[in-house]
């Protein structure tokens, strides 16, 4: 007699405490895993989730991420310059990540991945992504770091995490940031963060102009 008829067959109050019973003897359904390349973390935890990765060649990317999300184009870069990179998720303006290889012709050796779209969903681990405040920054670092004048060459570019919690990335991870709201000369003392290339997070000025993280580079590894 199947299960089914033997439940039938019995008086319903006992019926139904036998079909409570059965049921809590089935296994739990399993979640389907995230797949990896459909995570938020440009560099994750564990680097076999990070979204390219050192070994990586369009190639591969085609494989992991699927030919509609892979497109060979022409991008602009921040120096003023232009090359060709692999785009991925071309068709979606906040996923979209450029890839900038160290050997062109064949596709291969990612020299550095970009982000910079506003909206922009992708994280650096512990939580860096575009939009984040200076204030987060120094909440993830345990503390101040030293980052570039807001002007001129290379403006608004972390140049030291000073030996915080964020040190690790220093070689691998370069973050640029970017005023708020405030244009710099409304914000006192602003011409003593105006240039040079350690200027202190913690700076009165830095608290008024209140930037926030506006590109992400990043060496695969």
């Amino acid at each position: 007699m199947t299960t089914r008829r033997a439940l039938r067959a019995l008086p319903p109050a006992l019926a139904l405490c036998a079909a409570i019973s059965l049921g809590a003897q089935q296994p739990a359904a399993r979640k389907a895993p995230t797949h990896p390349a459909l995570a938020s973390w440009l560099l994750a935890s564990d680097r076999a989730h990070d979204l390219v990765r050192a070994a990586d060649s369009e190639a591969s990317l085609v494989r992991r991420l699927g030919p509609r999300n892979v497109r060979w184009s022409r991008i602009e870069l921040e120096e003023g310059d232009s090359v060709d990179a692999t785009v991925l998720f071309p068709h979606d303006a906040l996923r979209r990540v450029e890839v900038v290889w160290g050997d062109p012709a064949t596709r291969s050796r990612p020299e550095r991945v970009i982000v910079h779209l506003p909206g922009s969903p992708w994280l650096v681990w512990p939580g860096i992504g575009i939009g984040s405040s200076l204030a987060s920054l120094q909440r993830l670092n345990d503390g101040p770091f030293e980052l570039t004048g807001m002007e001129g060459h290379s403006p608004g570019l972390v140049s030291s995490w000073r030996n915080g919690a964020l040190s690790p990335l220093s070689d691998r991870v370069f973050v640029r940031l970017a005023p708020g709201d405030t244009v710099g000369h409304d914000c006192p003392r602003y011409p003593e963060i105006q240039s040079g290339w350690s200027n202190r997070s913690s700076h009165p000025a830095m608290a008024c102009l209140a930037p926030v993280v506006y590109r992400i580079e990043f060496i695969p590894r």
